[in-house]
């Protein structure tokens, strides 16, 4: 991962096909696997944003004081009670990385090995952004391919499993989300 200076220099004009909806096969209505059963009212939910350039992603370092500091992961965040999983992924990337993004579609889910519940969004961002980060929860940011992502040693767990799915043509769209 390399430093870059996202709050002053925005990224290039791409065109709308460059940077949209992640490919997905033709799956026909097979769901997608469901996770294991928890008391909803004990299970913390978080909401990823997937965004594609081409053929890279983009990624962040987590800050230094937030949970598993200095990983490489999606950036995303805590779905709010009464919240919409389309809306948190909204807020979240706004937040963390200062930047509007259209959610497309929920394209996977999962749960880390602590009970936490991830739904993850094929996101699109708005226009030519600028990117302003969050001072805490973001330490850089960085548009890399899923190869580079994979061989990255502080690679979040979590998003190593979501990336071997997507390289394998696992991920489906999976109907609907919470409170969508």
């Amino acid at each position: 991962f390399q430093r870059q200076t996202p709050k002053t220099k925005p990224f290039p004009t791409h065109s709308h096909s460059s940077h949209s909806v992640i490919p997905m096969p033709d799956i026909g209505t097979s769901p997608c696997p469901p996770t294991t059963s928890r008391d909803p009212k004990n299970t913390r939910v978080g909401v990823i944003g997937v965004i594609q350039r081409g053929s890279q992603f983009l990624a962040i370092r987590r800050g230094a004081q937030v949970r598993k500091p200095g990983k490489i992961c999606f950036p995303g965040g805590t779905l709010i009670a009464g919240e919409k999983e389309s809306e948190t992924v909204v807020r979240e990337l706004r937040e963390e990385l200062g930047v509007q993004v259209r959610p497309i579609t929920r394209i996977h889910r999962s749960e880390t090995a602590w009970g936490t519940q991830l739904f993850w969004w094929s996101c699109q961002l708005e226009s030519r952004p600028t990117f302003t980060l969050h001072p805490v929860e973001v330490a850089e940011i960085r548009w890399a391919t899923l190869e580079e992502l994979l061989a990255h040693p502080d690679l979040l767990e979590s998003n190593h499993s979501f990336l071997e799915r997507f390289r394998g043509g696992d991920l489906i769209p999976d109907g609907p989300s919470l409170g969508d």
